[in-house]
């Protein structure tokens, strides 16, 4: 027996049975079409029709219900009805207020009713809509309150269903997807360390299962297989290996007696210490228990080739020697042997067994030998390659993914640190942009943690002391906190593209001074174990960044006063560079260890004798001079025979009496180490031409034929310098033997501007 449908009222088991007239359930557009009409507003067929057509139902007549299915306690579903229509029962009619009310309610139903339906599309499985069953006799205000609780619960669900489906669902029609994580994995042994990521094969070889055929099936991957084929591959290794050796040219080596360049066990002993109270607390390379241990195992049991705690030696004793007392001329040249030897050792024949931690220590301390032994840099052997081999080897990953030892973890990441170093200081260098950004490696720094606790056979990792505590890694992790500023510095700087703007400017060199204060903070907490080199030599290379970061404003500052800023933090911290070179005081029978440093070094390790200190105060006080148009006629008036002086003049005087004191100084020193038979010209008469150019603007003189006679004149002083310490020493023991290239060849007096004098446009690169 068909049911009554109609609004308002259901059907009992109880009442008479009648006949009534079927009510309307398609929407006009679907009985005018004769379509089938899934009763929705609007409906799916009016949606895909190409007219514009609206869904509308039949408004004062019958109209269709959206069917709510409720399950009771024994399970069976009743349909019950929910309208459609804005009109209410008929006896409601003649009452306007209720009448109104009533199509408020009704308006909302019909909100709720389409918010329910778009998230049940959404939700996968169907809600379960057992909790919210109505009545046949519920009015408007009970479907409203039972459309809202269904609506509430069917987000919740939603929301839970979204928690356990992070990524993006095909379900639900969004296109973006994310990659899945891969651990990546990484082969670490005394012969070979390598790191396999998310995109190496490997991790697809490992997805191939096999299986033990026997009492028990036990499932291994590709990889877990090769342990049973050991011997058969160490047989096709070792065969592989003979017959590369075979085909490989035969190349002779350039140090073919290493070992017996090295020096006396006493003379070891000194420079070994040298170097570890020195470098080895800025550029962390070793655990110093181990090396001693393998230090004193090589003396008392001498290998009769060359392995690679010999290369290492080798560079420590080179870096250690420039920190020694000590004039000895086959030092000097045993330092250039050793540092050949390494540079062979990492690119020759042996390059393959060096592809493990010993090659990245290698491969940092040649790096650091070459800029403080005077060699200076190599194309081919740069920091670009260094930061290439750490990343292949796993390095910039944090330790903790991987199954590693606390020793190992602690090693690998404080030669990531010194890495992450040397990688930024050569990016400044040599003005090439930084192809890294912090986005590529995890922050991982190292422990603060003393090499003494750091045991190799211990198996839990030791508690770091507080950052207030000195250990031997205290310095390197000062100068990791401020990686990132410095990493933002050098890209602003060196990427041409990417023009930083003045504020970011300033902001960055307002960071840059708190970690210059917060660096000497520290130094004055621990005196007794700072070096006093440690602290200049930081602060050196902190406020060279803050130099160079101002420098492109400060070169504007005379065309613009806006940038007057820029030019004033230039001054200060060349100034402050600059006054460290006042312990330089050459000749001298002993020297201490920052000025052995700006002696030896090459780039920026020069400190305040490196052309971006000179550079910058020979041009404040060239453009001082400028603005204040100095000279004899504009210092002093005659009157009366009375010296009238003008105040502003004498007082501009004053401020760069100190600029010039110091490039004077600077100078001296300068000639002083080329008389040592360090042949670097460039600073010489560069700084010689400068202070030419100031004194003949104070005094009002002719600039360009001033500069042109101090040029030749120096040119003529460092041949007579050069000339006389060939003639004491051998040939040998001359670092660049290029007196007799035709040493006035290079210059382009042509070239010369009377306006600015840039001297790096007429000497050649090799003074």
């Amino acid at each position: 027996m068909a049911e009554d449908q109609s609004f308002g009222s259901t059907r009992s088991a109880s009442s008479p049975a009648r006949r009534s007239r079927r009510p309307v359930q398609s929407c006009d557009p679907c009985r005018r079409r004769k379509v089938r009409c899934d009763l929705k507003s609007p409906c799916s067929a009016c949606q895909v029709s190409r007219n514009s057509v609206t869904c509308t139902y039949q408004g004062d007549q019958q109209q269709p219900s959206l069917a709510l299915e409720d399950r009771g306690s024994e399970g069976n579903t009743v349909q019950q009805q929910v309208p459609r229509s804005l009109s209410i029962a008929p006896n409601n009619i003649d009452h306007p207020a209720k009448r109104q009310r009533t199509t408020n309610e009704t308006e909302r139903i019909r909100s709720v009713e389409r918010r329910v339906q778009q998230l049940e599309h959404s939700v996968v499985p169907e809600v379960d809509p057992q909790q919210h069953s109505l009545s046949s006799s519920s009015n408007n205000h009970l479907t409203l309150l039972a459309l809202s609780d269904r609506l509430q619960h069917v987000e919740q669900r939603l929301a839970e269903l979204s928690q356990a489906r992070p990524a993006p669902s095909a379900v639900t029609g969004d296109k973006s997807l994310t990659i899945p994580s891969v651990i990546p994995r990484l082969r670490h042994n005394q012969k070979k360390v390598k790191l396999f990521p998310s995109s190496h094969w490997l991790h697809t070889a490992e997805k191939f299962r096999v299986s033990h055929v026997g009492d028990s099936d036990v499932e291994l991957t590709f990889v877990d297989t090769k342990a049973e084929l050991a011997d058969s591959v160490n047989e096709i290794r070792n065969l592989r290996l003979t017959m590369k050796n075979e085909q490989t040219p035969q190349m002779d080596d350039p140090v073919p007696q290493l070992l017996s360049t090295m020096p006396a066990r006493s003379i070891c002993d000194r420079l070994v210490n040298h170097y570890m109270r020195t470098f080895e607390l800025i550029y962390r390379c070793f655990h110093i228990p181990t090396f001693w241990a393998e230090y004193e195992q090589y003396f008392s049991q001498p290998q009769p080739v060359v392995t690679n705690f010999a290369i290492k030696l080798g560079l420590v004793l080179a870096i250690g020697s420039v920190f020694s007392n000590d004039d000895d001329k086959v030092l000097q040249r045993s330092r250039r042997t050793w540092i050949q030897a390494a540079q062979y050792w990492m690119v020759g024949p042996s390059e393959k067994t060096t592809n493990n931690l010993d090659g990245i220590q290698i491969f940092c301390l040649l790096l650091v030998s070459r800029q403080i032994t005077l060699v200076g840099r190599s194309p081919w052997l740069s920091e670009s390659g260094l930061l290439r081999v750490a990343m292949a080897m796993g390095l910039h990953r944090d330790p903790q993914l991987f199954s590693l030892s606390p020793f190992q973890a602690g090693i690998r990441r404080r030669l990531w640190t010194t890495v992450l170093e040397l990688v930024i200081h050569g990016s400044m260098d040599c003005s090439i942009p930084l192809l890294l950004s912090s986005n590529d490696f995890d922050d991982h720094m190292p422990l603060n943690v003393s090499d003494a606790d750091l045991d190799s056979a211990s198996e839990q990792s030791p508690s770091p002391q507080p950052l207030t505590s000195y250990t031997e890694s205290s310095i390197q992790i000062l100068m990791r906190q401020s990686l990132p500023i410095r990493l933002e510095v050098v890209r602003a700087v060196q990427n041409e593209r990417l023009e930083h703007s003045y504020e970011m400017a300033i902001e960055l060199a307002t960071k840059l001074q708190t970690v210059c204060r917060t660096l000497a903070s520290y130094c004055r907490s621990h005196w007794s174990q700072f070096l006093s080199m440690h602290h200049a030599f930081l602060d050196m290379q902190i406020r060279r960044y803050i130099l160079v970061l101002h420098r492109p404003f400060m070169l504007q500052a005379q065309k613009d006063p806006r940038f007057y800023f820029s030019r004033r933090v230039c001054q200060e911290s060349a100034m402050i560079i600059a006054t460290y070179a006042e312990r330089l005081r050459l000749p001298a029978d002993s020297l201490d260890d920052l000025s052995k440093l700006m002696v030896m070094s090459t780039g920026s390790f020069r400190g305040p004798l490196s052309l971006d200190v000179i550079s910058v105060l020979g041009l404040e006080v060239v453009s001082q001079l400028e603005e204040t148009g100095s000279g004899p006629s504009s210092a002093s008036i005659g009157l009366n025979h009375t010296l009238v002086l003008d105040p502003l003049a004498e007082l501009a005087r004053g401020q760069r009496a100190p600029i010039i004191r110091l490039l004077e100084h600077i100078n001296e020193q300068l000639l002083q180490i080329v008389k040592l038979g360090h042949p670097t010209l460039k600073r010489y008469i560069f700084l010689a031409g400068i202070l030419s150019q100031i004194y003949a603007m104070e005094r009002g003189q002719p600039i360009l034929s001033a500069v042109l006679n101090t040029a030749k004149a120096s040119l003529k002083e460092c041949y007579d310098v050069l000339q006389s310490y060939r003639a004491a020493n051998t040939p040998r023991e001359v670092s660049q033997d290029v007196i007799d290239n035709g040493l006035l060849d290079g210059l382009d007096f042509g070239a010369m501007d009377s306006n600015y004098l840039d001297f790096s446009a007429f000497l050649v690169p090799t003074i």
